[in-house]
């Protein structure tokens, strides 16, 4: 069931038309990722989600699971704003409050019964591994945590919808593996997780499908593997192991149509944008030749590739 929808949404900034027609539909339950270049309109699409902007044209529903209702956004936003949470890209916490009392504070932007609150807030401290820190000053903790906070901050009054900008922006490796397990668990609990990110490596493992926006407009919609299927079905990689006749290999290969060859000594990867004509071209290589090999292997295109296949387009 569809929770969120954009139905020919335009937003304009002045006589900039940063999002035209967009239409598209969010899964109750998913891990939706929404990927561009710079300026493409992710953040904007993040704002437009949650209410804080309004579109010229066009509509956001939400579409309640409970009730099985659609509400639009802009006539419903007080009563919706319960129902999604949002995390921006900058932190948005107070640093001068401890951890304890920032989740106070937001609790209590949405009037939840004080009682209640604390017993949420302990309760989902525990969850994001910040229980232990929670009397300590939101400036005071390392950026993992302090993202840790922010998302925190953005269940505290146990939304359906979870909206993230740039969730792993200035972490290191590790602490980006933190957040994406932190997302994965969040999602297990029956929250639909929505991803705007330039982690295009996190996001190809973590999401369940991808919105690409490319010339203001969702350009591609769907699974990793389908968005692959589409766009990226002839790219990939092949690695050649040659064995004893490595050298005559990699000087034929030289020939064959590919963007780029690396010699790795006992095996030639090469890299093409067109991976049945590289086979083919191959075969007959290593029966004109007569040049054995011990196995090949092929590798399917990443979502970094597409993605930067449909930036050229």
């Amino acid at each position: 069931m569809k929770i969120i929808e954009f139905k020919s949404v335009s937003k304009e900034f002045g006589d900039h038309l940063v999002l035209d027609k967009i239409d598209f539909a969010i899964e109750e339950g998913d891990i939706c990722g929404i990927i561009g270049g710079s300026g493409s309109g992710k953040s904007t699409l993040l704002n437009l989600m949650v209410g804080f902007l309004k579109p010229e044209e066009g509509g956001v529903y939400y579409h309640s699971p409970a009730t099985g209702k659609s509400y639009h956004l802009d006539s419903h936003i007080s009563d919706l704003r319960e129902k999604i949470g949002f995390t921006p890209q900058h932190t948005s916490f107070y640093p001068k409050l401890t951890v304890m009392e920032n989740l106070i504070h937001f609790g209590r932007m949405y009037k939840i019964q004080e009682n209640i609150l604390i017993e949420n807030a302990k309760n989902l401290l525990k969850f994001t591994g910040l229980y232990d820190f929670r009397n300590e000053l939101a400036e005071s903790l390392s950026g993992g945590m302090q993202k840790r906070l922010d998302i925190s901050c953005s269940l505290v009054h146990k939304p359906k919808v979870l909206v993230l900008d740039e969730p792993t922006v200035d972490l290191d490796p590790l602490l980006r593996r933190d957040i994406i397990e932190l997302i994965r668990a969040v999602n297990r609990q029956g929250v639909t997780i929505v991803i705007a990110s330039h982690d295009l490596e996190n996001m190809e493992i973590l999401c369940h499908k991808i919105a690409i926006i490319h010339h203001k407009s969702i350009f591609a919609y769907g699974s990793i593997n389908e968005i692959k299927r589409k766009f990226g079905h002839k790219h990939g990689v092949l690695r050649l192991h040659t064995g004893e006749h490595h050298k005559a290999m990699l000087g034929h290969a030289k020939n064959l149509s590919v963007n780029s060859i690396v010699d790795k000594g006992d095996h030639i990867i090469f890299e093409t944008n067109n991976l049945p004509t590289l086979l083919d071209g191959m075969v007959r290589l290593v029966a004109k030749e007569r040049l054995p090999f011990t196995h090949i292997e092929m590798s399917a295109p990443k979502l970094r590739g597409v993605f930067e296949k449909i930036g050229k387009e």
